[in-house]
């Protein structure tokens, strides 16, 4: 946002540069954590249905015996 004369009339100023943006920082942080466990949790998946056959035999079960057409 540009400053303007019509911004200060209303109160509106541009924040400074040496405030620290702590909104963003929770933001990005959360954000990080997310792509974080979505990155890991095929990695784990595909490593425990690999060592388990159970695992593996569990999984297959959950899928539909035929494909679902739309």
């Amino acid at each position: 946002m540009l400053f303007t004369a019509r911004n200060s009339i209303y109160g509106i100023r541009k924040l400074p540069e040496k405030i620290h943006d702590y909104s963003a920082e929770r933001i990005t942080s959360y954000l990080n954590l997310v792509d974080k466990i979505v990155k890991e949790k095929p990695k784990n998946f595909k490593t425990e249905l690999s060592e388990s056959k159970s695992a593996l035999e569990n999984y297959i079960a959950m899928l539909p015996n035929t494909p679902e057409h739309y």
